[in-house]
């Protein structure tokens, strides 16, 4: 099964060229763009990696997240950027706090442009929404709550898996009307355990939708896991 796979590439002001501006007749959206914009300045984002962060809105609309809150993922062997007075600095953590780190950039933007994201937690019930609102302050909230309380439980993976197909597939002909697709992040560090996992995903291969598999370890037999399930 082919899983569209996110790669690094380097990056210089040299190869830049001129940024393409997004925009929009509505000035409802086009007002949450220019913050999504402002907030990734602040992030010290360069104008034309701004720029097709902001179309990307456009052609995915909707950007769902489901994230491994199980018990593994409080081993100690991530790593993640902490900001000094002195520089940005790489230092030890959980792998669960490497990736809170991220899903708070994630949920702050998703708050910002206005651009909506469906966090699903395997072991904390309802999904959390951020960004489908007029003030997405209170769900931003409850996400950072959430994501306080530490990981717990098991690896349903599956099963949230499934609830996600079907989200995509009723959306998919509004989606496919409008040549555009949604997207999948799926970050863990383990194995499903509540069933078949390239059966669960294997429905997204029809469906307008770019899946990203983020792996928070690097132990051998959990990447052979998931390099299967791309084969």
């Amino acid at each position: 099964m082919s899983i569209p796979v996110a790669k690094a590439v380097p990056y210089s002001s040299e190869m830049a060229a001129p940024a393409v501006v997004a925009v929009s007749a509505d000035p409802v959206v086009a007002a949450a763009y220019e913050r999504g914009r402002e907030f990734l300045r602040g992030h010290g984002w360069a104008s034309g990696m701004i720029e097709e962060m902001i179309r990307s809105i456009q052609c995915m609309p909707h950007r769902f997240f489901i994230l491994d809150d199980s018990g593994s993922m409080s081993s100690f062997d991530g790593k993640m950027i902490s900001k000094p007075r002195e520089g940005n600095k790489m230092v030890q953590c959980s792998r669960w706090n490497e990736l809170a780190a991220s899903m708070e950039f994630h949920s702050e933007f998703a708050a910002a442009a206005s651009t909506t994201c469906e966090f699903r937690l395997l072991n904390r019930g309802d999904p959390i929404v951020i960004g489908d609102q007029e003030d997405n302050s209170r769900s931003l909230a409850e996400f950072k709550s959430v994501m306080a309380r530490g990981p717990n439980g098991g690896t349903p993976l599956c099963a949230h898996i499934r609830a996600v197909v079907e989200r995509i597939t009723a959306m998919a002909p509004q989606l496919r009307a409008r040549n555009q697709k949604v997207s999948l992040t799926i970050a863990t560090d383990g194995q499903a355990t509540d069933g078949d996992i390239a059966e669960a995903m294997r429905p997204l291969k029809n469906l307008p939708v770019w899946t990203v598999i983020r792996l928070c370890t690097v132990d051998d037999a959990i990447v052979s896991y998931w390099n299967k399930i791309d084969e």
